[in-house]
């Protein structure tokens, strides 16, 4: 399996030339609803999320968007499964490809990798999108669904305080 997280204008590049996507996950807000997620209709798996960021707009994700991620990717493992000659590759995209992508792709990750593979799940996005910060709320809410007593939220916690750390102490640092 491959696994790309990125932008929006990124992936639609991307979706413009030939490509091995098989899933596309693009998570969208009222400002990007125009246009076709697949431009040209070449990913044979694709869900459209619309909600907001974190901290911005009126419309936060809820428990039914990751419900329906989830019930897409096991409707799309059980058909990619059949098609044994090809090896699937997850695009997930949403504006900055930060946030929303990134909380998405822990969603689908973890329901794929299975219970016990949580920090595999993370280790996979940090090394895929360095600079992933995924979707509290996603996270939250993945974590419930798959009954994970806490585990997707304790480690994204613990991601996101060591790179807190990290900064404060490059920035607040003697130069000498």
């Amino acid at each position: 399996m491959e696994v790309t997280v990125t932008d929006y204008a990124s992936a639609e590049r991307s979706l413009r030339r030939s490509h091995s996507y098989t899933h596309l996950v693009s998570c969208r807000n009222k400002y990007r609803l125009r246009g076709p997620v697949d431009p040209l209709g070449t990913v044979p798996h694709s869900i459209e999320l619309n909600f907001d960021d974190v901290g911005a707009g009126d419309r936060a994700p809820a428990p039914s968007d990751v419900q329906r991620l989830l019930t897409w990717a096991a409707l799309t493992k059980s058909a990619a499964a059949a098609d044994k000659k090809n090896m699937d590759h997850y695009l997930f995209q949403c504006g900055q490809g930060i946030s929303r992508s990134a909380g998405c792709a822990v969603a689908v990750l973890a329901y794929l990798y299975g219970a016990g593979e949580e920090w595999q799940v993370f280790q996979t996005l940090h090394t895929i999108r360095p600079t992933a910060h995924p979707h509290p709320r996603l996270i939250q809410y993945a974590d419930e669904l798959l009954s994970r007593g806490g585990r997707l939220i304790e480690i994204n916690d613990e991601i996101q305080r060591r790179r807190r750390n990290v900064y404060k102490e490059a920035t607040t640092g003697s130069i000498l």
